[in-house]
């Protein structure tokens, strides 16, 4: 009967010890994951500021664009065009 008892003791005492490795554990994973949701935010953050400012090179471009006349339009486009071509090209 002792030694059943003992036998016992020492299992809830291990399932103690697991527990709490267990607890750390989750512990850290979740201090983990408010960090990653942090730098979720962050970046959504700058996303969004990118496409705002995006959108707004798009409207002046679109502006600039009706300003113009046919003609106009497509000796822009095609010399726009040229520059950003040689622009990509020094960069490689």
């Amino acid at each position: 009967m002792v030694d059943k008892y003992i036998a016992l003791q020492t299992k809830e005492e291990e399932l103690d010890r697991q527990l709490d490795e267990t607890e750390t554990e989750r512990s850290d994973i979740a201090a983990q994951l408010v960090g990653i949701k942090n730098q979720l935010q962050t970046v959504d953050e700058k996303m969004s500021t990118l496409m705002e400012e995006k959108e707004r090179i798009r409207a002046k471009k679109k502006g600039l664009q009706s300003s113009l006349g046919m003609d106009e339009r497509f000796e822009v486009g095609f010399e726009a065009g040229r520059k950003m071509e040689a622009k990509r090209t020094k960069r490689l």
